[in-house]
């Protein structure tokens, strides 16, 4: 291999590798809103709904 060859594949391996940083920061961690740390009370409140919520939605459920 020539020293342009190995410069070639050294330069795409970095392309490759920069774009899929970028990609990967880009995505973030999916969460659509702000992201935050919610006080102890609206976060335990939030869960009494979600543990509400799931039961009755187990309980429509049918197989």
């Amino acid at each position: 291999m020539k020293k342009t060859e190995v410069a070639e594949d050294r330069n795409w391996l970095l392309a490759v590798i920069l774009i899929g940083l970028i990609g990967a920061s880009l995505s973030g961690c999916g969460q659509k809103k702000s992201l935050y740390l919610p006080d102890k009370q609206a976060a335990s409140e939030q869960r009494k709904t979600d543990t509400e919520d799931q039961s009755a939605e187990a309980g429509k459920s049918s197989y």
